[in-house]
């Protein structure tokens, strides 16, 4: 949750394109595979505090491309807790 804070800051001045892109930063994780922060933290079991981010910035974006990256992993957290009408269409939306 530490690797958020970042995300918090923004949120609170309400700089959402920079929250996404607090999400979408790219890192390497334990196993070796650069994924952004928030697909490391759902695989990491942290799937409600993620799913909440997300949700909290896409309404708020302008830029497509991080858009689109978000959709994708909210499109994969719905499909893991069971939600796969919502997760389809979430891709139909990319």
């Amino acid at each position: 949750m530490q690797a958020l804070e970042a995300y918090y800051h923004y949120i609170e001045i309400n700089e959402y394109e920079l929250a996404g892109k607090v999400i979408l930063k790219s890192r390497n994780n334990q196993w070796q595979q650069f994924l952004p922060l928030g697909s490391t933290l759902y695989r990491m079991g942290l799937i409600q505090p993620i799913l909440a981010a997300i949700n909290q910035v896409v309404n708020n974006l302008e830029n497509h491309q991080n858009l689109s990256e978000l959709y994708n992993i909210l499109g994969d957290l719905y499909w893991i807790i069971g939600n796969i009408s919502q997760a389809i269409a979430l891709n139909k939306l990319k």
